[in-house]
């Protein structure tokens, strides 16, 4: 039988700090930032369309609040609640080869 429910008063923990309020329903709960994957990023003469968390979206359209301001290559830009948040394409880890001018592939310097 549980302490509360034999009229004795409830336990207390002692590693827990004075201040500390068990959040309810009643009590505003910040917003919890918002996770955003950009899988791919289309862009043409004719539109642009970039790929954000598995759904594809243009200029102008909205998101789960989210408006979509701008979208460029690497990245797209989103506006929400006067604040700007840039979703940038997360890079493969390649790394791209050059060769010194004048190198012949398979040769010797």
């Amino acid at each position: 039988m549980y302490a509360e429910a034999a009229g004795e008063a409830p336990l207390h923990d002692p590693l827990r700090p004075a201040a500390y309020r068990v959040p309810t329903s009643e009590q505003p709960t910040m917003e919890q930032e918002k996770i955003w994957h950009l899988g791919a990023v289309l862009l043409s003469g004719s539109r642009s369309v970039a790929v954000l968390n598995g759904r594809p979206v243009q200029v102008g359209e909205t998101l789960d609040g989210y408006r979509v301001v701008k979208i460029e290559p690497g990245k797209v830009l989103l506006s929400h609640k006067k604040q700007t948040v840039v979703v940038r394409r997360a890079g493969t880890g390649l790394k791209k080869i050059s060769s010194s001018p004048g190198v012949e592939e398979g040769s010797r310097q």
